[in-house]
């Protein structure tokens, strides 16, 4: 069964995932339709009126939402489950996940994928990749029907951010695939996401910014005593193995 990668996006009234609600979704399928239409947008009412901070964002008023329908799973799949043969993705997927209240989901996350795919980029952001693999000259051209509208969409909305990411994702199908990944077998894309990243540089601290072979080796001891995220530890674990092996 060939897979198809749902690439969603969202706009919501805010940052704070426990009170964000969806004001604006899309999606486009990768590679091909599914089930209907090429891509899909649509405003949503959220229960209360849109932060002036999230307006500032995405420019998406409470008087284009006011007549609108509330958002709710089923705006992603029909049913609000994830059917086979599909894979929810997203860039960013614990915040797109958490808005849109579909946790439980097997969401594929290209921001992980890319973190693993290609290290060297200065940050992962959606934006900065774009960039990036445009002058490695990976990124695809948008498909011809779609390129003027997007020429005309504004930043940080979510069908604009949906095209950035399809091109991402499309740079990163063909880059895992010459790792030997294949894309019809999802969970070899979803493991591989799930895995902890080595970080090139801290990320906090200190020593921010500094590489991680440069940091004293007391700090790193002292890090072992605290909690951290799983990149963030095992990137400290893997700099103490290479210092341990070395000695």
């Amino acid at each position: 069964m060939q897979t198809t990668y749902r690439i969603i996006d969202v706009e919501t009234t805010g940052l704070d995932t426990e009170q964000a609600e969806v004001v604006e979704m899309a999606y486009k399928d990768w590679p091909e339709d599914w089930p209907e239409g090429w891509r899909m947008q649509s405003l949503y009412r959220p229960s209360h009126p849109i932060p002036a901070e999230a307006r500032a964002i995405h420019h998406i008023t409470d008087d284009q939402v006011a007549g609108r329908e509330p958002f709710t799973p089923a705006e992603i799949f029909p049913g609000g489950e994830v059917p086979p043969g599909a894979v929810p993705v997203a860039h960013n997927v614990p915040f797109d996940a958490a808005a849109t209240g579909t946790e439980s989901w097997p969401w594929l996350d290209t921001r992980r994928l890319a973190m693993h795919l290609f290290p060297d980029a200065p940050r992962h952001s959606n934006q900065v990749l774009r960039y990036y693999l445009d002058d490695l000259g990976l990124l695809p051209g948008l498909p011809e029907e779609a390129a003027d509208e997007f020429a005309e969409l504004m930043p940080h909305r979510a069908l604009a951010d949906v095209y950035v990411t399809w091109g991402i994702f499309t740079a990163l199908i063909e880059e895992a695939e010459e790792q030997g990944y294949d894309p019809d077998q999802p969970e070899q894309l979803l493991a591989l996401a799930a895995r902890p990243v080595e970080l090139k540089t801290v990320p906090f601290g200190k020593h921010f910014g500094k590489p991680w072979d440069e940091v004293p080796t007391d700090y790193l001891l002292w890090m072992r005593g605290k909690e951290w995220d799983t990149d963030v530890a095992h990137t400290r674990d893997r700099a103490l193995e290479r210092r341990q092996a070395g000695s």
